[in-house]
C-alpha cells in the first residue's frame, strides 16, 4: 500500500487532490478537485482489495449512490436510470459492486493512479448529475413540479389544505 504522503506526491504533481488522510483501516481517503452537482468534492478511497493481495481498489465507497438516495432519486428504480448509470460505466471502464462505483488496479498500475482517479471521478460527477434532469421519486416533488409547470403556463389553482 502507499502513503498519503505518495499518494499527495503521485497526484498532487496533477492537481487531482484537494486533501488526504490515512483511515483507522489503513485505507486512503482523498477529496478530488472534482465537485458533484452539490459543489461536494468527489471523495475517493484506495485500500487493498481483501480478495487479492498485490490487487488495490479506487473507490467512491458508495457515496454517488448514496447522494442519490438523499435527494430521493432512487439510481435503481426505472430500467432507464439503471442503464443510464450503467452505460456511464461501461464507457468510462468503472465497476459497479453493489452500491460501490470502483476501479480496481494491479500494484504495477499505481502509476496509472491519476487516469483511474479521473475515471472514477468523472463517472461520479455523471451519475450524480442525474439530479438535474431527472425527478425525485416523492409524490411531493411530483405536486410541486406540476405546479410550477402551472405557474409558467399562468394558470392559477388552489392549493390543497393541509389536513
Amino acid at each position: 500500500m502507499i502513503s498519503v504522503e505518495q499518494l499527495e506526491e503521485m497526484l498532487g504533481r496533477c492537481s487531482l487532490i484537494v486533501d488526504a488522510q490515512t483511515l483507522h483501516d489503513g485505507s486512503l481517503r482523498f477529496a478530488t478537485i472534482f465537485l458533484h452537482a452539490n459543489d461536494e468534492y468527489v471523495d475517493l478511497r484506495l485500500y487493498r482489495d481483501g480478495d487479492s493481495p498485490n490487487s488495490l481498489i479506487l473507490s467512491d465507497f458508495g457515496d454517488t449512490i448514496d447522494y442519490l438516495r438523499d435527494v430521493q432519486l432512487n439510481p435503481w428504480a426505472t430500467k432507464k436510470r439503471h442503464k443510464a448509470i450503467e452505460f456511464v460505466c461501461e464507457s468510462l471502464g468503472v465497476a459497479i459492486d453493489g452500491n460501490l462505483l470502483l476501479v480496481r488496479l494491479s500494484e504495477d498500475e499505481l502509476p496509472n493512479l491519476a487516469d483511474a482517479v479521473i475515471q472514477l471521478s468523472h463517472a461520479c460527477i455523471r451519475i450524480t448529475d442525474m439530479t438535474l434532469y431527472s425527478h425525485p421519486d416523492t409524490p411531493k416533488a411530483i405536486r410541486n413540479e406540476i405546479h410550477e409547470l402551472l405557474d409558467e403556463l399562468l394558470v392559477e389553482i388552489e392549493q390543497p389544505t393541509a389536513s
